[in-house]
């Protein structure tokens, strides 16, 4: 599966995170070409709901407000279900929405990955797809949130802590960390006179 496939096919799930490589303006625009080809070839999957499906919506009208460039996609796929052609931006701005949520982004190197994950209110989850441990390694040490998954999301054990960083949440839940937030900590100092002792 080359980085395209990996790429659309992560358009029809939640877009976690992925490995990218640093692109000068031609190459860019050959990766552009290349991936409205192969949107064209796959299967799109529907939205879970109206509100995941208008929320998607508002974000790619969001986009085209803010300055960024729709190159493919963009709009609803038929009239009937909650269906989303797959939408490709060019010209995005870390500051933007769309690069914020729902979105894969290309990337220098880890230092930018870490640093603009980094750059958001929220810390709940984050997903890094590699092949390299070092880089794995690396980026889920310095990443600002709760739970990270490395070539995988959304595994959560009973076994292990989960919550979030910044506004994402309170505390944490699962295993002896959920009581911590069931209970308050009180300490009591009691002088008793000379006789009670």
């Amino acid at each position: 599966m080359d980085s395209h496939d990996y790429h659309i096919r992560s358009l029809n799930n939640k877009a976690d995170a992925g490995d990218g490589q640093g692109a000068d303006k031609d190459l860019l625009s050959a990766s552009i070409v290349k991936t409205r080809s192969i949107i064209e070839e796959h299967e799109i999957t529907r939205t879970m709901a109206d509100v995941h499906f208008n929320k998607i919506l508002g974000l790619i009208e969001s986009g085209k407000q803010q300055g960024a460039s729709l190159q493919c996609g963009g709009e609803r796929q038929w009239d009937t279900g909650y269906f989303v052609k797959p939408t490709v931006f060019s010209d995005v701005t870390d500051d933007m929405g769309i690069a914020k949520e729902e979105s894969i982004l290309k990337f220098k190197d880890i230092y930018e990955v870490i640093e603009r994950a980094n750059n958001t209110s929220y810390g709940l989850a984050a997903g890094v797809m590699t092949r390299d441990i070092n880089n794995a390694l690396k980026i889920s040490q310095n990443l600002d949130a709760g739970s990270v998954w490395v070539n995988c999301y959304d595994v959560v054990k009973s076994q292990t802590p989960f919550g979030g960083f910044k506004k994402s949440g309170q505390g944490r839940e699962l295993r002896e960390y959920a009581l911590h937030e069931c209970t308050e900590i009180k300490t009591v100092t009691i002088n008793f006179p000379e006789k009670y002792l």
